[in-house]
């Protein structure tokens, strides 16, 4: 049985490297990558910010979240943390350029 961690170490992170993610020039892999600040909970307070495991950038973009969990657990069961995520990350795109959130 392989926790979180160990799945990250034995097989995301020799996957990635294989594919060239970080070697390739203009490739980075950033690690515990902070998708939010964290909601505003008033009087100068947020919530507990958003990580993603793993953010994949290329020429300075940001192009793929890879979210890692144990080998035992289903990969559907991360989804609607992902929704939550991209909606997130939309939302600051959308207001930036004054459209609707979703």
């Amino acid at each position: 049985m392989m926790n979180e961690a160990q799945t990250k170490h034995d097989l995301i992170e020799p996957a990635l490297r294989e594919a060239g993610w970080g070697i390739v020039e203009d490739s980075r892999l950033r690690l515990e990558f902070p998708i939010t600040q964290g909601r505003l909970i008033g009087q100068n307070r947020r919530a507990k910010p958003l990580f993603t495991d793993y953010v994949l950038e290329y020429k300075n973009r940001r192009i793929g979240i890879i979210e890692a969990k144990a080998r035992d657990k289903y990969y559907t069961d991360s989804v609607y943390l992902l929704y939550q995520w991209l909606t997130d990350l939309w939302c600051r795109h959308a207001r930036r350029y004054r459209r609707r959130c979703l």
